[in-house]
């Protein structure tokens, strides 16, 4: 996300699943970042919801 917007094109990847029934997905965007943006990853895990702020030194 850039601020609270979405970007757009983002590919996601189908279902993965584990013998043991545990399952996992990503998602992924390209861009180039630009100064004094903020970028998050959201995840949402059931009804938790977490953000992730991207850092340039990441």
């Amino acid at each position: 996300m850039k601020g609270e917007e979405e970007l757009k094109n983002a590919n996601q990847t189908d279902l993965a699943f584990k013998q043991d029934w545990h399952f996992h997905l990503t998602k992924s965007v390209f861009f180039t970042p630009e100064r004094g943006e903020k970028y998050i990853c959201k995840v949402t895990h059931g009804d938790k919801v977490q953000k992730f702020e991207w850092e340039s030194s990441m």
